[in-house]
């Protein structure tokens, strides 16, 4: 008989802890949840909320800056070889109107 109680209680024992752990499980499923939402509602989670698009919008501004930056110091660079190549082309000039003037 002795056997049997310690069976039944061992039966109740692992029944009882199973349905407590599920207990104790869902209970900080919903703790977690209700954090989550105080969170949400939380002033502090706006606050970063809107930092981080500011942080998002510096980001994409200063991408921008530097295309820009990149497009004008290729056209520096384009106008600098055009600046040479007209010096080029001016002391041609002068050279050859230098000729014309002697031959006359």
């Amino acid at each position: 008989m002795d056997s049997w109680i310690q069976i039944l209680v061992t039966v109740v024992t692992v029944a009882g802890s199973g349905a407590a752990f599920q207990f104790y499980t869902n209970r900080m499923k919903m703790r977690a949840d209700e954090r989550k939402e105080e969170m949400f509602n939380n002033d502090t989670h706006l606050y970063r909320d809107d930092l981080k698009n500011r942080v998002r919008n510096l980001e994409e501004l200063l991408a921008r800056a530097a295309d820009e930056k990149d497009e004008l110091r290729q056209k520096v660079l384009d106008l600098t070889a055009e600046v040479h190549t007209l010096r080029v082309k001016v002391d041609y000039l002068e050279r050859e109107n230098q000729a014309l003037k002697m031959r006359q």
